[in-house]
């Protein structure tokens, strides 16, 4: 909050709110090596968390395997609808939603099903983080060019096996038609 402050109302700073929105969002983008049109593809909420992503993928030290950009992914996606569920949005109560919803929960790792910490796993997710806040910092130092995530949706899955996000995935296809033309809807 104190930094939110300094920035928006620090006098050295203060000519960056007076640059134009898109300059300042291509400063951001080329900043992170994301183009425009992948944040123009996404829900608008979501973008800063996509452009991470896409950061992460290029600059992270080991590169993460599809596997773990797969579970990133439906950890966003798990966070996307518990959001729309809590706020009372009418697509949580979609025949399709539930069924993806439903589909997530199945995965979820239990206390006593876990293994052990797997440390190349936790690296990988702890540079994304790292990624998130400081490309947050990033983000209010050029005046919010994209909204600020809400960080407590985005969690990480950790699934069992990856024969089970295959199977996910499969009945994601088959609803993301729907998918698409929900968020275009949301973004119009």
């Amino acid at each position: 909050m104190i930094l939110t402050y300094y920035i928006m109302f620090s006098p050295c700073l203060f000519p960056l709110m007076q640059v134009p929105l898109p300059v300042r969002l291509q400063i951001f983008l080329e900043t992170l090596g994301v183009k425009r049109s992948i944040v123009h593809s996404v829900p608008h909420h979501l973008s800063l968390p996509v452009c991470v992503t896409c950061y992460w993928l290029t600059h992270s030290n080991p590169k993460p395997t599809l596997q773990y950009l797969q579970a990133l992914v439906l950890g966003m996606v798990y966070g996307e609808l518990c959001r729309l569920a809590k706020n009372g949005d009418s697509a949580a109560s979609c025949p399709e939603v539930k069924a993806v919803q439903e589909q997530l929960c199945r995965l979820r790792v239990w206390r006593n099903d876990r293994q052990g910490l797997n440390v190349g796993a936790a690296h990988l997710y702890s540079q994304w983080q790292a990624s998130l806040q400081i490309t947050n910092i990033l983000n209010r130092l050029l005046c919010c060019p994209l909204p600020e995530p809400d960080c407590s949706w985005y969690g990480i899955a950790i699934v069992r096996r990856p024969v089970a996000i295959e199977n996910l995935l499969t009945e994601l296809h088959a609803s993301s038609e729907w998918m698409k033309r929900r968020f275009v809807l949301q973004r119009t």
